[in-house]
């Protein structure tokens, strides 16, 4: 899972989220670089299919963090 976020301030709330469902290893992110405030976050575990959505719904009620696959 891909995920981007418009600044440090949704990144750290799409991190808290993942956190809450025991998801802490395996999550990297990248950026903010100088003139590109963007924040990539880069889940590299298996996220169970009963998990997933209710992930997948938290994160996408977050202003800012955009979910790619």
């Amino acid at each position: 899972m891909k995920i981007t976020c418009t600044d440090d301030m949704v990144a750290a709330k799409v991190r808290a989220v993942l956190a809450a469902h025991g998801i802490v290893r395996g999550v990297h992110r990248t950026g903010p670089y100088v003139g590109k405030p963007t924040v990539w976050i880069i889940v590299n575990v298996v996220i169970t299919h009963d998990e997933e959505p209710t992930i997948w719904r938290e994160i996408s009620t977050i202003t800012g963090a955009t979910i790619h696959n």
